[in-house]
């Protein structure tokens, strides 16, 4: 019986200082302890520790008028930490006119449209060296004169950098820079050619959060890294951001 009873007090014990609530002991002497954390029990004595005493300190149960009882303050739970990386995303869609190009063959194709669709990932809870999310885009150009024309398929992913909110108008301004490959063909007027390539580009936004959707008004720049020539076309873009997740909301 005496080693049940010690080892019920034992893992009374356990439970009490693994919840780390605070207890008042009052004493047959008058000297009271207040708001104490129990370290430890035993049959004879608890083990307490208070905030302004360095070291533990012992309180016999004989000296003790009753049970200790739960102090009227409590510590303040831990907050739960947030995770570093989250998944929040973002779809967003773009479309506009290709207005100043260059390149070699830039004379030819002087102007052209440009579609796109995407998706951005959030991944920061606040943004980590201006990182706002990584952007994943699939385009589709095309500059056409007469019956030739260049069409581009691009797959590019990149970081979106934040560099400046303005409170004001809750407007926000970024910049995405991203890489790729591409797959162009290319129609003149006696031969077709079709060959992937890689691709860079880098996007300049001004966003502004309309209830749910987000208006973007996009200037982005993106350039065919050819073995022969460079391609670079610079397009003027309307686009729309929608919250596919709850925290993507914010």
């Amino acid at each position: 019986m005496k080693h049940l009873l010690l080892a019920m007090f034992a893992l009374t014990g356990a439970v009490i200082a693994a919840e780390g609530a605070h207890y008042d002991f009052y004493q047959k002497n008058g000297q009271n302890v207040l708001g104490a954390e129990i370290v430890a029990e035993s049959e004879t004595e608890y083990t307490v520790r208070l905030s302004y005493v360095p070291t533990p300190i012992k309180i016999l149960k004989s000296s003790l008028k009753g049970e200790p009882v739960l102090s009227a303050i409590q510590p303040k739970p831990p907050e739960a930490t947030q995770p570093f990386l989250q998944r929040e995303f973002t779809l967003h869609a773009s479309a506009g006119y290709a207005f100043f190009n260059s390149g070699q063959v830039a004379t030819i194709f002087g102007q052209g449209y440009r579609g796109a669709f995407g998706t951005d990932w959030l991944l920061f809870r606040e943004p980590l060296w201006r990182i706002q999310a990584i952007t994943a885009t699939f385009a589709l150009s095309r500059f056409q004169n007469s019956t030739r024309y260049i069409q581009i398929a691009d797959l590019q992913l990149g970081p979106k950098f934040i560099f400046y909110h303005w409170p004001l108008t809750g407007v926000s301004f970024f910049a995405t820079p991203t890489v790729g490959i591409a797959q162009v063909n290319l129609k003149g007027y006696t031969f077709d050619s079709a060959y992937t390539n890689l691709t860079g580009a880098l996007a300049l936004q001004a966003e502004k959060r309309l209830g749910p959707v987000v208006a973007v008004l996009q200037l982005h720049t993106n350039s065919l890294f050819d073995q022969s020539q460079v391609f670079t076309a610079t397009t003027l873009s309307l686009a729309a951001a929608y919250p596919i997740t709850a925290g993507a909301m914010k």
